[in-house]
This record gives C-alpha cells, structure tokens and sequence, in this order.
C-alpha cells in the first residue's frame, strides 16, 4: 500500500500531534512527581521539627532533675557535716560550722542554677533547629508549588509551540496562518 502525498501530510502532522500529546503527559508526570517529592521533603521536615521540639523538652526535664538531685545532694552533704561536728561536740549553729554548711547550700543551689542554665541554652539550640525546619517547610511547600506550576506551564507551551507551531499540523487542523 503506498501513500500519496496528501496522506503522509496527514500521517507526518498526525505523528507530530500524537508526539505532542506524549511529550505534554510527560509533563504532567513530571509536574506529580515533582508535587509528591515537596510533600514528602515537607512530612520530613516536620518530623525533624517535631523531634527537635521533643529533644528540647526533654533538655529541661533532664535539667530540671538532674538540678533537683544537685540540690537533694547538697542537702545530704550540709547535714552529714551538721553530724559530724554535732559528734565532735562543736556548735553546729554557729561560726565556722554554721559557714561551712551554709557554704555547702549555697555550692548545691549554684550548682543546681549552672545546671540548669545549661539545660535551657541545649533547649535553645533545639528550638534553634526545630525553627529551622519550620520555616524550611514553608519554603519548600512554596517551591513546589512554584515548581508544580512551571512545569506544567513549560509542557503546554512546549506543547503549543511543538503541535500548533508545526505548518504540516496547523494544515491538518485547518488553522491558517
């Protein structure tokens, strides 16, 4: 069977057309993935923002205790103190053993103060991070979406220029021009 020339016009812009249509699905393949891989960079992102939310928590729980035990400690120590000059036969409310216990106290507190200073500035560079993914996720919803569009906006006009900017095309349709 052969083909006059008329008919391989019509098979070429019919190809061209068909060729189009391929590329422009491709697009919109494109443009999905694209849309699925932001959303699940963004369901990161806030995984890690929630942990960091939870780490930084759990910075001054762990402060918040570790300071009690300090203070519990110091107590342990001015009274044990307190015995042993109460054994000793020395007042143990006055002078040098009343300065040593009171030393003693005031040591646990600043401890336990140190303690948690340090606890909450861990927490700060936590909630550093967790603001981090925070407004990561923020940039890459509007990237995707700002991604999504361009490249759908890319395949059509590909499509456009590709399909309708072909003569042997615009003459199977009928377009003039």
């Amino acid at each position: 069977m052969s083909l006059n020339v008329a008919q391989t016009a019509d098979l070429v812009a019919g190809l061209k057309v068909s060729q189009g249509i391929f590329d422009l699905g491709g697009s919109v393949t494109q443009t999905a993935a694209g849309i699925a891989q932001g959303r699940i960079e963004s369901i990161q992102a806030g995984m890690q923002q929630r942990l960091a939310r939870a780490q930084a928590a759990d910075a001054i729980a762990r402060g918040s205790a570790e300071a009690a035990q300090r203070v519990a400690q110091a107590k342990q120590e001015a009274g044990a103190q307190r015995a042993g000059y109460a054994a000793q036969g020395v007042n143990v409310g006055t002078g040098s053993a009343a300065a040593t216990q009171a030393s003693t106290g005031f040591l646990g507190a600043l401890d336990a103060a140190t303690i948690r200073a340090n606890a909450y500035r861990e927490a700060l560079g936590f909630r550093m991070t967790e603001a981090d993914y925070r407004v990561r996720r923020k940039m890459l919803r509007s990237a995707t979406t700002q991604k999504a569009v361009a490249t759908a906006v890319t395949g059509g006009m590909r499509f456009a220029k590709d399909t309708l900017g072909d003569e042997d095309v615009r003459k199977y349709w009928g377009i003039e021009g």
